[in-house]
């Protein structure tokens, strides 16, 4: 069975910026499924989530599938680093108790 990955991606243009955090499974060497994905405002508490057929006040829907976090280096505007299950899930209850629609 394939290890889920965890990652953080702070994304940063002129005039905007978006932190996600998600749960991937790696499908191959480019390519990871979303699992679950949070949005982070700059404060760093969750603003949105989502899964591939639930997003929650997302300002970017969630994609089915996403870059493999190994590739994000070839993106200038993209800070990525990997997380631990641990913290993703505690994002992940605090996503649900903003969004209990999440649960399902």
């Amino acid at each position: 069975m394939t290890e889920l990955l965890y990652v953080r991606i702070d994304l940063s243009v002129p005039g905007a910026s978006m932190t996600h955090v998600a749960e991937l499974l790696p499908l191959n060497d480019s390519q990871c499924e979303v699992v679950r994905m949070i949005e982070l405002n700059a404060h760093d508490a969750v603003t949105g989530a989502g899964t591939a057929t639930n997003s929650i006040v997302m300002q970017v829907p969630v994609s089915d599938v996403v870059p493999h976090p190994d590739l994000y280096g070839n993106y200038p505007d993209i800070d990525a680093r990997i997380i631990q299950k641990q913290d993703f899930d505690a994002l992940w209850s605090e996503a649900v108790r903003s969004f209990p629609e999440l649960q399902d």
